[in-house]
This record gives C-alpha cells, sequence and structure tokens, in this order.
C-alpha cells in the first residue's frame, strides 16, 4: 500500500499506532513528517515536531530514575515534544509485558512480573517533579490478574488525587475481562478512557483477545457513574465509513463523550497490512459526523494518538458540562434518536412501577429507546429513599377509609401523594443525554415544567435548596426571556406545584415528575409533602382560579402532555414521536 503524498517516512523514524488502551500501545520505529504544513490533520492531526532537549529531555531523564514508563517514549510518538511542552505526559504501569496479542501491536507479549505496590507513589513523584498539570495512565492488558489490573489504577489515581489536588487524571484502561469499573471509577479520575479500536466485523483478525460488547459495556458503566468517558478508533484497516458510523453511534449510545480518531500505521512488516490511508478531508467529515453525533470533543487525524491533546479535550468537555449545570441551560449534544411518548391513561402505581423497571432496564442493554410515559394514578401515597411512614399523618385506617394506599418507591425524595388531576411524566432515559450528570437531568425536568406552565401564564420556577417547581414566595424563575420566567412575589408563601423524584440504574433514570393539574388538594394534609412541615401544595387549577375560560383557563389534560413535550424535545435534544 502506497502511503499519501503528504505523509512520508523515512526508514529510521518513528510513528505509533493510535490504539493504546492498555491491550495496545505500538513500538515502531519511523519518523514522521508533514509536507502540507498542517493540512493532513488540521488543528488536532498533525505529527508535532520539535526538539529532544529542554523539558522533553528532562521527562526521559527523570523516567529512567524513577523507572517507570511513559508511552510517549516507548512508541516513540511523533506527538511526543507537543505534549511534552504542555505538561502533559502519558505513563504506561503494569509492566511491558502484555497478556495478548493483537495483530496490530507491536508491545511485547508474555508472562508479566507482579504488579509493583511502589509504583504509584513513583509515579506522584515524576509528575510532581515535572510540573505535571495532566496525567494520562495507560497499561498492557493484564489478564493473569483477577480484577485485570483495576486496582492497581484506582492506587495510582487515589495517590495522584491526595498528594497533587490541582493534577487533572485521565486512565486510558484496558477491558479488565468484564471486572466492574466501580473500582476504577471510585478513585477519582476526571476522565475514564477506553479504546474500541476498530469495527466489530474486524475484531476476530485485529483484536482477537477482546470482546466489542464487553468495551461497550466497561464505557457504558463508566458513563453511569458520572464519569467523562472517551473511546479511541483506528481507521485504514478495511473497515467501512457506513460501520465507521455505527461504532461511533454506539459508542454515543454508551455515553462516550470524547473521541479520537487516527490511522492506523502498521508497526512492523510482520503486523496487519495497511488496507487504506483516509484523506485528511475524510478525517475531517468524520470529525463533523461525530460532533453531530453528540461526542463534547473529537481529535481526528492522520497522526492522532489516544492521549493527544488530551488536557484540550477534557477542558471542552467540562466547559460544556459547566455550562449545562447552570442556567440559561446548554443544550448537550445527544444522539438525536427517537424518544418514544406514551400514555398509559389511569394506570394503577404498582402496575405502573414494574412497568417502568422493566423499560428502564431495556433501555440500559439497548432493547428499547429512551421513552417518555405519562400516566395518571388511582390515590396513592408513596415515600422515596428519604421519606417513611412517620411523615403520614394520619392513622392507617383513615387512609383505608379513603381508599389511599401507601407504598414505597424506588426513587429519590420522600413521601408525596398521587392520584386523579395530576399529570404523571416518567421519562426513561439514559443519563448519558446529560453527560451522566442526574442532577443537571432534575433541572431539565423542571426547566420544562417551568416553560410548559408558562404558555398558561402561570409564573413558576425553582426554590432554592428544595427539587420541585414551585409558585408564589421568593422562587428562582426560568430561563430569562422564556415562558414562565419570573421571580415571584416575596409577600406570597411559596407553594409547590409539580413534585419530581428520580431513580436510576445502571446509567438510565427513570421516574420523574408529578404535575398538579386539578388534583384533591385535601389529599395533601394527610402528609407532610415531600417532607416539608411547612410546604403548601397547590395546582394549575388554583393559581389560574377565577380568569376566564373553560376551568378558568387551565390546560386539558392533552394540551399539558404536549406542551411539555415540546419544551422536553428542545431541552433534550430529541424528537419525539407518539406511539
Amino acid at each position: 500500500m502506497n502511503r499519501p503524498d503528504w505523509l512520508t517516512v523515512r526508514a529510521s523514524a518513528a510513528e505509533s499506532t493510535p490504539g493504546v488502551n492498555g491491550d495496545v500501545h505500538g513500538e515502531v520505529h519511523a519518523e514522521v513528517s508533514r509536507r502540507t504544513g498542517g493540512e493532513a490533520g488540521g488543528a488536532v492531526g498533525g505529527a508535532v515536531g520539535g526538539a529532544a532537549g529542554g523539558f522533553g529531555g528532562e521527562v526521559g531523564g527523570l523516567v529512567r530514575e524513577l523507572r517507570l514508563r511513559t508511552v510517549c517514549e516507548e512508541a516513540i510518538c511523533p506527538n511526543i515534544w507537543d505534549c511534552y511542552s504542555r505538561r502533559t505526559a502519558t505513563f504506561l504501569v503494569l509492566g511491558d509485558r502484555c497478556t495478548r496479542a493483537c495483530r496490530f501491536c507491536a508491545v511485547r507479549h508474555g508472562r508479566p512480573l507482579p504488579p509493583d505496590p511502589a509504583e504509584p507513589a513513583r509515579l506522584v513523584e515524576a509528575a510532581r517533579r515535572l510540573g505535571l498539570r495532566h496525567v494520562v495512565i495507560t497499561s498492557v492488558t493484564r489478564d493473569d490478574l483477577p480484577d485485570g489490573g483495576a486496582g492497581h489504577f484506582a492506587a495510582c489515581v487515589a495517590a495522584l488525587k491526595a498528594t497533587l489536588p490541582g493534577v487533572t487524571v485521565e486512565v486510558l484502561t484496558p477491558d479488565f475481562r468484564g471486572w466492574p469499573v466501580a473500582v476504577v471509577a471510585r478513585s477519582g479520575p476526571d476522565v475514564f478512557a477506553h479504546n474500541i479500536e476498530t469495527v466489530p466485523r474486524l475484531y476476530p483478525r485485529v483484536r482477537p483477545g477482546a470482546d466489542y460488547s464487553r468495551s461497550l459495556e466497561l464505557l457504558r458503566q463508566a458513563a453511569g457513574a458520572g464519569l467523562v468517558t472517551k473511546s479511541g478508533l483506528m481507521v485504514g484497516l478495511g473497515e467501512t465509513m457506513e460501520e465507521i458510523e455505527a461504532v461511533l453511534a454506539d459508542l454515543r449510545r454508551a455515553g462516550c463523550l470524547l473521541l479520537t480518531v487516527g490511522q492506523y500505521l502498521a508497526p512492523t512488516a510482520g503486523h496487519l497490512p495497511v488496507e487504506r490511508y483516509l484523506t485528511p478531508g475524510e478525517f475531517e467529515s468524520l470529525r463533523r459526523r461525530a460532533l453531530a453525533l453528540g461526542f463534547a470533543g473529537v481529535a481526528a487525524g492522520p497522526l492522532v494518538r489516544s492521549s493527544y491533546r488530551a488536557a484540550e479535550l477534557l477542558a471542552g468537555a467540562r466547559k460544556a458540562r459547566n455550562a449545562a449545570a447552570h442556567l440559561p441551560l446548554y443544550a448537550w449534544p445527544t444522539l438525536g434518536r427517537t424518544c418514544l411518548v406514551r400514555d398509559l391513561g389511569r394506570v394503577p402505581y404498582p402496575d405502573f412501577a414494574d412497568r417502568q423497571r422493566r423499560a428502564a432496564a431495556a433501555r440500559r442493554v439497548g432493547q428499547a429507546p429512551d421513552t417518555l410515559f405519562f400516566a395518571e394514578h388511582d390515590p396513592v401515597l408513596t415515600f422515596g429513599r428519604d421519606g417513611g411512614e412517620d411523615q403520614v399523618l394520619v392513622p392507617p385506617e383513615v387512609l383505608s377509609e379513603k381508599g389511599i394506599s401507601l407504598i414505597p418507591a424506588d426513587r429519590g425524595g420522600s413521601v408525596t401523594y398521587h392520584g386523579p388531576g395530576q399529570l404523571m411524566i416518567y421519562p426513561v432515559i439514559g443519563l448519558e443525554r446529560v453527560g451522566g450528570d442526574v442532577h443537571l437531568h432534575v433541572r431539565r425536568l423542571e426547566e420544562a415544567v417551568i416553560r410548559t406552565l408558562g404558555e398558561w401564564g402561570v409564573q413558576a420556577g425553582r426554590r432554592p435548596g428544595y427539587p420541585g417547581v414551585w409558585v408564589g414566595g421568593t422562587v428562582a424563575g426560568g430561563i430569562s426571556g422564556a415562558p414562565g420566567a419570573c421571580e415571584a412575589p416575596a409577600s406570597v408563601g411559596a407553594a409547590k406545584i409539580a413534585a419530581i423524584g428520580i431513580g436510576v440504574t445502571g446509567g438510565v433514570a427513570f421516574h420523574g415528575v408529578a404535575l398538579n393539574l386539578d388534583p384533591d388538594l385535601e389529599a395533601f394534609r394527610l402528609i407532610n409533602p415531600c417532607g416539608l412541615r411547612d410546604g403548601a401544595v397547590t395546582s394549575v387549577r388554583a393559581v389560574l382560579q377565577g380568569r376566564a375560560g373553560p376551568g378558568g383557563g387551565a390546560p386539558t389534560r392533552r394540551e399539558a402532555m404536549e406542551a411539555f413535550c415540546r419544551h422536553f424535545s428542545e431541552l433534550y435534544g430529541l424528537e419525539l414521536a407518539w406511539d
């Protein structure tokens, strides 16, 4: 396969494979130079030259002194001096012998030594003395260890975080043979990266020891734990553009937010040959496609490697997340897939609770799309993880006389009442839609309700410290200029008009909102609603009482559903389809 005219390799040069995920890190000997002045990869794609002295030389000397390894030097990466100049480095832990033998990777294969318990301390010392701001930790694959090396990764991250509080840490892990990612997540890495490497059709030839579904599940678990997730893909092994786009969609469904795409370059003549060199235009097209799918940061180019400009990609993701966490809301990028809308009508709460759990389980494994359920329940009191029967103000026989059941619910929050006249809104939705941030999910649901109420002139907002939507009193309004934005009069006591409680399983959120259209407000006197002893509750009809029009101008159930759907669709970036 002839190399393109914009990429030349001299016999003594150096290039590295794009895949560095623990199973994969290349050691090749070739020097890559660019003839197009940066055209080959644009702002994120090019090999970066530089002198071996200065900070780069300091890194090499210190790494040898502390008996550490960096992928940057082991793989003789063409971007090494650029990364070193930015005070970032990728350390290789758990030895230099891999228990797998992927056909695109030049890492040495064999029986590795036991993990070195002193390695985390040496890693900290290197980062401290070099003044590193962003540290990437990767490893060979260690199938010989019961946890695949997860515990060692966690020890490295914990040591860095405890000693160097200002440093950001990215882990680039193997698949741990399916070991739960929580072991690493609890140590607090800023980025959890695992490379998917190639399309599933090529796994038997390219990555015979790996499993495509297992890699996606690893990323899904990390996203569900609230981590910023990242993956890398190498191209030029015989995949089609359609297959690449399918992988990108799979990664987004798994909650992956950051992506690198680079050209595969064979380490030696004995490795898999390059089937095709993608053009700079094709890399740019892939970058744009990935951004359109909802990745928060994408580096794509011939010489892009897994850790290239890692700190910059993280900074971009954080900027987006920070913007999303405050008003005005940021439209966090999503897949743009269809969300089903189902109105179940009147349904007993226990029956729907079971249906909701099954829908969340199906969404978690990719067997069902995001679904927005609407329902109405027979009279029932439910209490979440923060509530209990002590917040019910009447004896059980009174509840029985009124036909009201008392049922525990697998959600956050305290005691609340559900009954006829409430619009129950239950989004079963993957938290990757909001970057794994359940608090942002709550804020968006609140905002959708605030905007919905604003269509009928109901000024609603938030009460600091309490989830849900309130009217009257001093409440923070919605997005400036949006329908429903307000600062309600302080002279009127705040009353709750919509309660919110969320449950999460495997990165999928369920439960949701109880919007009081016209329920029996006397039922709320039976409890401390949502645990608030002074908590007044109101309804849309009560707020609009005395206005002209049928029902005082209050919306019908169908009108309220349609209005909520419009705002939900806008805030979550979803196309809704009524089922």
